[in-house]
Formats: structure tokens, sequence, C-alpha cells
């Protein structure tokens, strides 16, 4: 799965609703594409990376979130996350 655009405050809300959905059947999340982000969108790919849906019976795996861009490394570095990234 690839996530794409703007992952900020702005829209942190409607992209969980859109991704949570579409990252179900994924066990990687490419986060190349994702032009800016913010401690929001940082929260959703967290969220996402863990998100099990109920009718799955909760036992997915944690996904990794794969090529982080410069930006989304240095966010996690300061919020002491960077180990989530591949």
């Amino acid at each position: 799965m690839k996530v794409e655009g703007d992952l900020t405050y702005a829209n942190a809300n409607a992209r969980w609703l859109e991704l949570s959905r579409e990252v179900v059947s994924h066990t990687e999340i490419d986060v190349s594409a994702v032009a800016k982000i913010d401690s929001a969108g940082l929260a959703v790919l967290t969220a996402l990376r863990a998100h099990q849906e109920e009718k799955n019976g909760g036992s997915a795996p944690a996904r990794r979130l794969i090529h982080p861009t410069p930006g989304i490394l240095r966010l996690a570095t300061a919020y002491d996350v960077a180990e989530l990234f591949a």
C-alpha cells in the first residue's frame, strides 16, 4: 500500500478513514510519496501500522512502514519512534 500526498492535522481524520479501510489487506505501508506531514500525520501512520479490523478478529500482524522521506524521519526521530520505519 502506498500513502501519497499530505498527511497533516487538517486532513488526518479523513485520511485515517480512507487508509484504515485499505490497509487491512497489506503488510507494508510505503510512505515515500507523503509530501507533507506533521505530528497528526505521524500518529495516523503509527496507528495504521498496528490497525486490526474487528472482522479480522484483531489478528493482523503489525505492518512495516517503508521508504520514509527525510521529513518523516526527522519527525519520527523527534518523537522517538524512528525505529518503526524500515
